[in-house]
């Protein structure tokens, strides 16, 4: 077994069964307007780099602001070992993998990052609850692996999409 878990749920809070995990509580409710908020601000830290900085309006600047103080990469990885995805969320992606790796004695494999609101993590492990194993651990069945496939093609858009039902094809 990867993680204990009975020590997992009690230690982190994540019994979905009762409620909102702790952790999450202090999240504000995932909205689609999210994923256009942070590809928005994706887009203009983009063309800004690309040297055509705009001038944004106060609405934008606040609206901005906000989505940098709540920006994350959400990350899928893999113990082919066990079957089982983890699914969680870090603003510094290889010293996670680095810390999971040193505890887990299998080999762990990251799938995908998509760049998010960190309400999206939790939006994630709602819409995936059936594949739940433990704490942020997913079996990996089909629903998990079309949602890691959308993800590397369509981001955290498609992803949306996807668990919403508002496109069929993956």
């Amino acid at each position: 077994m990867l993680l204990d878990v009975e020590l997992n749920s009690k230690e982190h809070n994540f019994e979905y069964s009762e409620g909102i995990p702790a952790r999450f509580k202090s999240y504000e409710p995932f909205k689609k307007d999210m994923i256009q908020d942070v590809e928005d601000l994706l887009s203009f830290q983009a063309e800004a780099e690309r040297g055509n900085a705009r001038t944004l309006n106060p609405k934008d600047r606040q609206r901005f602001i906000k989505t940098m103080q709540n920006i994350t990469s959400i990350y899928f990885i893999c113990s082919p070992e066990t079957c089982l995805v983890k699914i969680g969320r870090s603003n510094d992606i290889k010293k996670r993998l680095k810390t999971i790796r040193s505890i887990s004695p299998y080999e762990i494999t990251l799938l995908s990052t998509v760049t998010a609101h960190k309400s999206f993590e939790y939006y994630l492990h709602q819409k995936l609850i059936n594949s739940r194993s433990h704490g942020e651990w997913f079996k990996a069945d089909d629903r998990v692996l079309s949602v890691i496939n959308i993800s590397l093609d369509k981001g955290a858009k498609g992803v949306f999409e996807y668990l919403e039902g508002l496109t069929c094809s993956i």
